[in-house]
This record gives C-alpha cells, sequence and structure tokens, in this order.
C-alpha cells in the first residue's frame, strides 16, 4: 500500500537507528493503526522527490515506545496544528492535495496512545516539514509472548510494505541522512 503510493511520487522512506530492545509487550495492531495513518498522512502532503523519515525511541525509564514521522512537506500553520487532533478536523489551507476523508484518523489515534498509556503531538514550520509523533505504553520483557500481548521486535516498528507479494529490502542506516530504506 504504502510502497505503491511512495514510488508514484519518488518519496524515499527511511528510518533511523533507534535504541529498542529486542522485544517489548505492546498493543501491537493499535501502534500499526497509529502508524500507518501518521505515514499515509505523511505520504499525501509529502510533495514529489522529497523524504519521510521514521524515528523509533524507547524509554526504559517509563516504559514508552516513541514513534515520530518526519516529512520534508509543505509543513502545517501553527493555527492549524492547534485542532488536528480535534474530531472532523480537516486543513482546508492545503486544497492542492484531495482529502475525502472525514477528519477523525487524528482524533482516533489520539484516542487510541492515550488508552494505551501513551500521548499524540506535531511539530511543524510551513515549507519545511512535519514532525508527528506518539508513545504507547510498551515493557521491556524476553520472551515467550503471552496471551493477549503482542511481542514485538524491532524490525516490525516500520509498516510492512507490500508490492505484488515481494518483500522489500530493507537497510537500517546509522546515519538518517545517508542511507534510505530499500523499497525496489
Amino acid at each position: 500500500m504504502f510502497l505503491h503510493q511512495a514510488k508514484l511520487k519518488r518519496i524515499t522512506i527511511m528510518h533511523s537507528k533507534s535504541n529498542l530492545p529486542e522485544f517489548v509487550y505492546a498493543d501491537q495492531s493499535r501502534m500499526e493503526q497509529v502508524l500507518c495513518n501518521y505515514l499515509s498522512n505523511a505520504l499525501k502532503y509529502t510533495p514529489c522527490d522529497r523524504k519521510i523519515v521514521l524515528i523509533p525511541q524507547y524509554s526504559s525509564e517509563s516504559e514508552l515506545l516513541y514513534m515520530v514521522v518526519k516529512d520534508y512537506g509543505v509543513g502545517i500553520h501553527q493555527f492549524d496544528q492547534a485542532r488536528l487532533f480535534k474530531p472532523f478536523s480537516k486543513l482546508e489551507a492545503l486544497s492542492e492535495v484531495e482529502n475525502f476523508g472525514a477528519g477523525l484518523g487524528l482524533y482516533i489515534c489520539s484516542i487510541l496512545c492515550t488508552v494505551l498509556g501513551g500521548q499524540v503531538g506535531v511539530s511543524s514550520n510551513k515549507n519545511v516539514g512535519t514532525s508527528f509523533w506518539f508513545s504507547i505504553q510498551a515493557t521491556r520483557r524476553d520472551p515467550p509472548n503471552r496471551s493477549g500481548i503482542s511481542m514485538i521486535k524491532e524490525e516490525q516498528i516500520s509498516p510492512e510494505v507490500q508490492n505484488d507479494g515481494e518483500e522489500p529490502e530493507i537497510d537500517v542506516p546509522v546515519n538518517i541522512e545517508e542511507e534510505e530504506l530499500k523499497i525496489d
């Protein structure tokens, strides 16, 4: 789903090296739902020939998994940032992008992250880009898997990108600016 859209717009999707433990227990499906919403929005609003960077981090002190989706797109005006996570909120100022949604995606992300013991946020500068972030409770554990709780490995943090059943080759860059995810 994301691979096709990224290829059409010639957008490079990258991710940074992280400090994630080998295993954490968290609600994987809800984390993926939030991450997919953020990535979908980043792809929608990022102009052609730009990049998107995924930045996962883990705080062992607070037992929170943080994810940042940073794009180098059009950015969001300060006034609009305050209402992004409210229900039925849509950015009319971005009229050059077709937006058929109901304006509930970020609101749902906010509710999910709050229920999962985390938060959501955004920072942006017009014509520079936007960073959407979220955190969720994720306890560092050793295997085995416990019933009802998913075990997430570091390589599962970036959303699955599929193209006609082919698995993409993924390189984890040491330096964000130098390497990219291989999606060919």
